[in-house]
């Protein structure tokens, strides 16, 4: 199972019910951001294009675009 988030300030499209969304993409977007300032300030020429973090339970991957930022949630337990 997977599920897909894409936003960019409100969420604009997900498989997940609005707060399920809403719970997921407010703190993972929040530490994508501070990933990518940290990339910047060690390169300042360098960028994130994926961040692929995983837990017990799911992986997470943070694609984030100037437009928008995509997040993929995939089940780890199967």
């Amino acid at each position: 199972m997977y599920t897909k988030t894409i936003f960019s300030g409100d969420i604009m499209e997900s498989t997940f019910d609005n707060s399920t969304s809403v719970q997921y993409a407010d703190p993972i977007k929040n530490l994508g951001n501070k990933a990518m300032s940290s990339v910047r300030d060690v390169d300042p020429h360098n960028e994130i294009i994926l961040l692929s973090m995983q837990t017990k339970n799911n992986e997470f991957i943070l694609a984030p675009h100037k437009d928008f930022t995509m997040l993929v949630i995939q089940d780890r337990k199967k």
